[in-house]
């Protein structure tokens, strides 16, 4: 996969950066490894440094009113001060290891809606302002996700879209400032479910509730390695929830 944009800045001199992905699909807890060519323009260019990292679309609500925000979940320098010759190409690899929490923004295939994750890539130049343009990077689920995922389309509950909510989820350990919710359901059922993901090391954190606030939630987790006891525990409980 690869991305290509023009400096058009005031301050560039024409350069222009080509950011390569060693992979087309990544996973949460996985690495996000590539390549940036950062090719010369018109003129000498002194770089102070080259950074690249993720960032999420969160979306945020204060009663009626809602509105997209860009949250980070990795930055990292990759290169320090070089001097980038008039038409010269420097390449940079690098290698971004994401968070376990990193959100999902595809399941068999598909986009999810509603999700976004994307790589930008700065270049540092005194006196002149890089914009940062996000490039798509699709994130994968985790073999417990998909149980997950696979109990919800079994049991009816289709999944709709997902969205990032800023703040915590009682009971469950997170280490960045929000978390994934997905929506399942569909007209036919008239049931909606909503689901959170926290993900860890070694298993995901699920907590699961009826829309309407009929029946009791379920909170527990599923396991990386073996997904299918905690997932089994999930599919019953979704069996449920999903009777209108």
């Amino acid at each position: 996969m690869e991305f290509k944009r023009l400096l058009a800045g005031l301050g560039f001199g024409g350069a222009a950066v080509r950011t390569v992905l060693r992979e087309g699909e990544v996973r949460p807890g996985g690495v996000l490894a590539g390549t940036v060519h950062v090719e010369g323009g018109e003129v000498d260019l002194h770089i102070d440094e080259v950074t690249v990292g993720l960032q999420a679309r969160a979306e945020m609500d204060k009663g009626e009113v809602e509105w997209d925000i860009e949250l980070q979940l990795k930055h990292e320098r990759v290169k320090g001060a070089l001097e980038l010759a008039e038409g010269a190409v420097v390449d940079v690899p690098f290698e971004l290891e994401l968070p376990w929490e990193t959100p999902l923004t595809r399941y068999r295939g598909k986009p999810i809606r509603g999700m976004g994750v994307g790589l930008y890539t700065q270049l540092h130049v005194s006196a002149a302002v890089d914009p940062e343009d996000l490039d798509p990077v699709p994130v994968a689920p985790l073999a417990s996700h998909t149980a997950v995922l696979d109990a919800a389309e079994a049991a009816g509950l289709p999944l709709r879209r997902a969205r990032l909510e800023r703040g915590s989820v009682p009971g469950m350990e997170q280490r960045l400032p929000f978390y994934q919710q997905l929506c399942f359901g569909s007209p036919e059922s008239g049931v909606d479910v909503d689901m959170v993901f926290v993900t860890g090391e070694h298993a995901c954190q699920v907590a699961a509730e009826r829309r309407d606030g009929h029946g009791s939630p379920w909170q527990g987790s599923v396991d990386h390695a073996d997904p299918a006891p905690g997932a089994a525990e999930l599919s019953a409980w979704l069996e449920s929830a999903a009777r209108p």
